[in-house]
């Protein structure tokens, strides 16, 4: 899915994300170490080890994203200590389900978000079913007990990353609750709640109500950089000489600065104040970017006419930036219902294969019991009334039994 984001804020994402290497907690936690597990939405040990070394080392922080229904509670366990180990400062973001052993997984942070929306799911655990086909009354009680192990190995967790109590959250694990971001965080599963923002966010579009027209022509910039962008088009900035010879960048592919852009001297932010154009014009500057632009000085023969001409043209040509700014949005609204539909169509595929896989699965399993080698302690085979007792209680040869068999039927075909 191609990411909606002009590159300057690109650029700025990146500079601010250096230190930090994101992991993807997304899909079922599988003690499947594969290197094709991920392929399947299975999430594994090794899976995440392979995030956490891929690109560049030099990351201070790791974000951890999690999005699963849970799995495997040894895997998530481990995937938990691993992140913990590598001595980095975690952080942990729910970003939908976090669910089961996931929550464990997202106990790995020291800042541990959760989304609004999304939802955290606490339970006693469990065996499969089809993986204890043919137990005997002593299989099925250590099997109980295993199951116990794990259900205490968890709730101990629980309150020595929370403090709560403990008789509480052993009732919420049996009844299989599922707690808001409200929730988690009064139960301390969570240390922050991530509030929904607006998509324009990350175009840089004001959602103030009082947008002036500073706010309009930046946020005009920004959605025609964006553009330009997803149509795979150059994106430029613009050179420009202050009046002492100094060259500066301005940071859009326009012909002309506007103000919201923002300005650069070898690579930095220039220093707020007044700058000198060569033109006579003067660009006022704050934190880095353009907060005025003032033109040369005007003959002193300036007619009114022109001054209402002017203030005419700017009203034209406001409206018809607006106008622009609405197709642009329609434009970037269609272009992501697009993406949804597509993300759509791609999680219904995966749930299809990992359906498949543990279908298959259990296919497998099944042939392996029916396929047994297993053979009784004891065979009968038809001899005699005599032999055929001696020989179900395993005191005969059975080679010699069925010989004596062949002798009897011979000797009663010849009278």
């Amino acid at each position: 899915m191609p990411e909606i984001i002009c590159p300057v804020i690109k650029a700025q994402v990146k500079n601010a994300d250096a230190n930090v290497k994101h992991v993807y907690i997304y899909g079922d936690i599988c003690n499947e170490q594969s290197p094709y597990a991920a392929e399947y939405g299975i999430v594994s040990l090794s899976g995440v080890l392979k995030q956490l070394q891929s690109g560049d080392q030099d990351f201070t922080e790791i974000h951890v994203h999690i999005h699963t229904r849970g799995g495997d509670v040894v895997e998530g366990f481990a995937i938990h200590d691993l992140l913990v180990n590598t001595a980095k400062k975690v952080t942990t973001i729910i970003e939908g389900l976090c669910a089961s052993i996931g929550t464990v997984i997202s106990l790995a942070g020291s800042v541990r978000k959760m989304n609004k929306n999304s939802d955290f799911f606490i339970h006693n655990p469990w065996g499969e079913p089809w993986s204890m086909s043919g137990f005997t009354a002593d299989d099925y009680e250590q099997r109980a007990e295993e199951i116990r192990q794990a259900e205490n190995k968890i709730l101990d967790f629980y309150v020595a990353k929370t403090g709560a109590d403990r008789d509480t959250l052993a009732t919420m694990m049996k009844e299989q609750t599922t707690l808001t971001a409200d929730s988690a965080l009064e139960f301390k599963f969570i240390t922050e709640i991530v509030e929904t923002v607006n998509a324009y966010a990350s175009l840089g579009i004001s959602q103030k109500q009082n947008t002036d027209m500073k706010n309009k022509n930046k946020a005009a910039s920004l959605l025609a950089r964006a553009m330009k962008f997803l149509k795979g088009e150059d994106v430029k900035n613009l050179d420009l000489t202050k009046k002492d010879g100094t060259q500066i960048v301005v940071d859009t592919d326009e012909s002309t600065p506007a103000v919201g852009d923002a300005v650069t001297v070898n690579g930095e932010p220039i220093a707020d104040g007044d700058h000198l154009m060569s033109d006579d014009s003067t660009i006022v500057t704050a934190g880095g970017t353009i907060a005025e632009i003032k033109p040369a000085e005007a003959p002193a023969d300036t007619t009114t006419t022109t001054e209402t001409t002017t203030a005419d043209t700017a009203t034209a040509d406001t409206a018809a930036l607006q106008a622009q700014i609405d197709a642009l949005t329609a434009q970037i609204a269609e272009i992501n219902a697009r993406n949804t539909a597509l993300a759509a169509e791609a999680e219904a595929h995966r749930l299809e294969n990992v359906e498949l896989t543990n279908q298959a699965a259990a296919f497998l399993a099944q042939a392996k019991r029916i396929s047994s080698t297993f053979t009784p302690k004891q065979r009968e085979f038809m001899t005699s009334t005599t032999e055929n007792k001696k020989v179900s209680e395993g005191n005969v040869d059975v080679a010699a039994a069925v010989e004596r068999r062949k002798k009897l039927l011979a000797e009663k075909a010849g009278k």
